[in-house]
């Protein structure tokens, strides 16, 4: 895979590396390489960048992917303690993530009449 290559142009609010063309409007230079080297991205697809770095243009580090997947890879792993989340599902159907650990936690100190820091 190997490493990162930093765009050190212009980047877009949330991070991805952008050109400005002569003709107006915005170029996201990942995309653009990944279609020289490529060829088109179909309909209905994006690029993942693998290395999680959005600022990388190394097309070794893309990957297509629907929106869906991207939106579920980009989603965390842990809590703000670091604990593993894990999937879980209310009465209702809807999937959330949770930290199992922080719960018993909050639970045993509240059980205790504590409060849970």
């Amino acid at each position: 895979m190997g490493a990162c290559i930093a765009w050190g142009g212009l980047l877009t609010h949330d991070g991805y590396p952008r050109r400005r063309p002569a003709e107006g409007g915005t170029w996201y230079v990942h995309r653009q390489r990944w279609i020289a080297g490529n060829g088109p991205i179909p309909d209905g697809m994006e690029l993942d960048h693998l290395c999680r770095n959005r600022a990388c243009v190394n097309v070794d580090h893309l990957e297509l992917v629907t929106h869906i997947e991207n939106m579920r890879r980009a989603r965390k792993a842990t809590c703000v303690r670091g604990h593993e989340l894990v999937e879980k599902t209310r009465p209702n159907g809807q999937m959330f993530r949770h930290c199992m650990v922080c719960d018993r936690a909050y639970h045993a100190a509240a059980w205790r009449g504590e409060p849970w820091k």
